[in-house]
């Protein structure tokens, strides 16, 4: 595999194949490259010797490694500590200077006695100082905007008041920082950097906004349930507004990511065994910027009837318990309120010191007699003509309590 790669900070890895001019490598002042003798499937590797051509002057042996181990032939050239082995085939060379370019030969010697030199032309550049960066902006179809510029290491902003206000803010040196977005926000970014070198550098960044997700929940409906399966169907709540995609997973454990429902859209009909070890469903809410999930334990909805009576049979059995309760206490505080009545007590009968004897009525009545039509008349006494006095009332009222 041949790949040649620039050298950056944190370093590359070079492939160099047969090509006999040598593969051409890239590198920057204070960064690092790696250079890789390929080293053929099967071959074992007896010496490997490095070498270093400068631009100008002779060529000098700067490694060796042979019979696994690594030596410096002379430790105190211009490299010094800068060079290291990777491994076996692998020579990195640190903290790069720029007169470390030139030509470097890896001389490789097979256990089988064949030899291979591969050839790695590097090529070290100063570091490039930037010397403009410009922020441009276009949202959908309307024509692109400067809204800031970095020269000299000042900062310019446009007039971006009307569409941003305040919300704009330079981070660093490289970095624009929008603040508070708003869903008008989204639009295309892009950036400009200018090298001192005169090279340019183009990146561009798509900003697209979201409304937060908002929270699931799920509403069951039980369609059917037996001993043996439960039916139910589960309606996720919170896609209504759109841009929102909903999905479904099946798991108890919070850990695992679950088993993923068939269908995608806010109903999910399930058939639910008693004797499966996953109970638990979630809906998921989600889209690219923000996601939210709502979980759910079919186990309390289709318990068995055997095993656990619905929540509304308790509730009717409690009503009907708080209407005993009150229809006897209601019963308890009425008869406590009218206690029940004495019996009078019959006085005693005495005869009337007027009247010795009472004349009773003929029985049947004779001549123009009248027929009395009580059923009594013929035990009630005869009232005198006399003016009555109140003991004879009493004794007629008594007369009447006990007719016969």
């Amino acid at each position: 595999m041949d790949r040649a790669a620039h050298a950056g900070r944190r370093g590359a890895w070079i492939y160099p194949g047969q090509d006999p001019a040598g593969r051409h490598v890239d590198g920057s002042a204070g960064g690092s490259v790696s250079l890789k003798a390929v080293i053929p499937p099967g071959k074992e590797v007896a010496q490997l010797e490095r070498e270093f051509r400068p631009e100008s002057g002779p060529p000098v042996v700067i490694a060796d490694f042979t019979k696994g181990s690594w030596e410096r032939p002379n430790p105190g050239d211009r490299f010094q500590r800068r060079l290291e082995k990777a491994n076996e085939a692998t020579l990195r060379i640190k903290d790069l200077k720029k007169q470390d370019s030139g030509v470097y030969t890896a001389r490789v010697r097979f256990q089988d006695g064949e030899v291979q030199s591969q050839t790695f032309v590097l090529r070290v550049t100063d570091k490039d100082v930037v010397a403009r960066i410009e922020w441009t902006l276009q949202a959908g179809s309307s024509p692109e905007m400067l809204i800031a510029e970095l020269e000299d290491g000042k900062l310019e902003w446009q007039d971006t008041r009307e569409r941003f206000g305040h919300r704009l803010e330079m981070a660093d040196g490289t970095t624009l920082r929008i603040r508070a977005l708003e869903k008008e926000d989204s639009c295309t970014l892009r950036v400009r950097v200018v090298f001192a070198s005169g090279e340019v550098h183009r990146q561009t960044f798509r900003l697209s906004v979201f409304e937060p997700v908002p929270d699931p929940e799920i509403r069951p409906h039980l369609v059917s349930r037996t001993a043996e399966v439960c039916n139910v169907t589960l309606h996720c709540l919170g896609s209504e507004k759109g841009g929102i995609e909903v999905s479904w997973e099946r798991g108890n454990s919070s850990d695992q990511p679950g088993v993923p429902e068939e269908g995608s859209d806010a109903d999910l009909h399930v058939s639910w065994r008693p004797d499966s070890l996953d109970s638990t469903f979630t809906c998921l809410l989600s889209n690219p910027a923000d996601q939210k999930s709502a979980s759910l334990d079919l186990a309390n909805i289709c318990r068995s009837e055997d095993g656990c009576q619905p929540l509304y049979v308790w509730i009717l059995g409690l009503v009907a318990f708080l209407i005993l309760v009150a229809g006897v206490g209601v019963w308890l505080w009425k008869k406590r309120s009218h206690p029940k009545a004495s019996p009078l007590t019959k006085p005693e009968k005495r005869a009337p010191p007027e009247y010795a004897e009472v004349q009773k009525r003929r029985s049947p009545p004779e001549g123009d007699d009248e027929q009395d039509p009580d059923r009594f008349s013929p035990c009630l006494p005869e009232i005198p003509p006399v003016t009555p006095t109140v003991k004879s009332l009493v004794r007629y009222y008594d007369t009447l309590q006990d007719p016969c």
